[in-house]
């Protein structure tokens, strides 16, 4: 029986997570769900060659047609699924990259305890 593809990891017990653990499981539900769509693909190939093998026997065109419009939906979807994907990859790439700090320039020079948003008096 295959694996379901969604499923909670069996150390999700609500504790906080390091920046690098969560990486690493985000690449690691990507790649599994890279192989999940593999084997989707493999199936639909074999779906095709069962349809070759039946029209090589007598089946009707309108039966590999059918077949072939099934396959065509069938890998849109995965098309749809691995763009996701290729987006989720790229967000982990970007978090995996060294952040910038931030360098907040003080506005007032040193001494001066004066707010910036100080109402102007007559």
């Amino acid at each position: 029986m295959p694996t379901p593809i969604l499923t909670a990891p069996d150390d999700a017990q609500g504790l906080p997570v390091d920046k690098q653990s969560a990486i690493e499981k985000m690449l690691d539900a990507i790649a599994k769900t890279e192989f999940s769509l593999a084997d989707i693909i493999h199936a639909e190939a074999e779906k095709i060659e069962s349809a070759i093998d039946k029209h090589n026997g007598g089946t009707e065109n309108v039966d590999l047609l059918k077949v072939n419009k099934s396959v065509e939906r069938m890998l849109r979807k995965v098309i749809v699924k691995e763009m996701l994907l290729g987006f989720q990859l790229e967000d982990v790439i970007e978090l995996s990259q060294p952040q910038p700090t931030l360098q907040i320039a003080n506005p007032l020079p040193p001494g001066n305890d004066q707010s910036v948003m100080n109402p102007i008096t007559p």
